[in-house]
Parts: C-alpha cells; sequence; structure tokens
C-alpha cells in the first residue's frame, strides 16, 4: 500500500482514454494510469455480494486497499466514442472512500494509488491482464458486466448491494 496517500481522499482524476484497446485515466498530477477491473466479478453469481475494502480480513487488506475506487466522471471527461458505456454506483455502506464511482460496462473501475504516483506495475501492466490477477487492467470491449449503475441519484445503482472492494 502507498502509505503517503490519505486512505480517504477521493482522487483528481481528469480524463479518460483508450490506448491499445484498454482504458486509461489522467490525473490531475498527469499521470496516466492503467484503469481496472476485480477480475473475480466474472466469476460470481449475479447475486452474490462481494464486500467493500475495508470489510476484508487484514492479511490482504493492504493489497485490497491500495486500488482506489475511481471516482465518478462527468461526461466531458470521456470519450465521445463511449461515454454511453459509463455510469457510476453509489458506495453507500463503505466506511471509507464513500464517493461515487464510476462503472464502466458494469464493471467497477479502479486505479492503483490516489493518483498522485505512477502505478508501479506501468511498465509491466500487460502481466495484469492475467486471470490470476485479482486486479485487471479494463480492455474498451469487455463484455457487460453484473452492475446496471445509476445516471439519477433517485435510480438504483446496484443489483445486489454492495459490489466491492
Amino acid at each position: 500500500m502507498m502509505e503517503d496517500c490519505p486512505p480517504d481522499q477521493m482522487p483528481s482524476l481528469l480524463s479518460v482514454a483508450v490506448y491499445r484497446n484498454h482504458l486509461y485515466t489522467v490525473s490531475a498530477s498527469g499521470i496516466l494510469l492503467p484503469l481496472y477491473y476485480y477480475g473475480p466479478l466474472r466469476q460470481l453469481p449475479p447475486t452474490e455480494d462481494v464486500p467493500f475494502a475495508d470489510h476484508w480480513a487484514g492479511y490482504i487488506q493492504g493489497y485490497i486497499t491500495s486500488f482506489y475506487p475511481t471516482p465518478r466522471f462527468a461526461q466531458a471527461q470521456l470519450p465521445h466514442t463511449i461515454n454511453r458505456d459509463f455510469h457510476w454506483q453509489s458506495r453507500a455502506g463503505a466506511k471509507t472512500r464513500t464517493w461515487e464511482q464510476a462503472v464502466y460496462r458494469g464493471w467497477p473501475l479502479y486505479i492503483y494509488g490516489d493518483g498522485t504516483q505512477p502505478d508501479p506495475d506501468y511498465e509491466h501492466f500487460e502481466a495484469n491482464d492475467d486471470e490470476r490477477h485479482l486486479f485487471r487492467r479494463m480492455p474498451a470491449d469487455i463484455p457487460f458486466g453484473p452492475i446496471t449503475g445509476g445516471e439519477d441519484p433517485g435510480l438504483p445503482t446496484i443489483p445486489p448491494q454492495g459490489i466491492g472492494p
């Protein structure tokens, strides 16, 4: 885990880009960061809940919390070719990182760290596509996933109740 990152500070992200069929974001610090999704969601039944990071066991919590939920993007921050595939989910029920989370094609998005430093695996990010990794790079053409997302605060955002971490 990145020790100098305040654990509950929302990352400041400027935009989303597609490069070599994967999604990236640019942080306010000017750093290009790969976007990730939580890979085990692909194998879970649609009614299975995944706890938020602050509810995970201590032995793995440091690793899980090193991936920050990507904050909800404004439409102007998204490429026009894929902006209709972005939604958001509430993180109500999480003890920390309670901001609205960006969802792409039904998959909650994450960045490594808070956006102030590069991802240490950036040079080897292809390795994060491996099925054995908990967090995998987000392909632009991923099939639609488990979350319908919301576009309006009055709409339900997650069936089931919470998809973490």
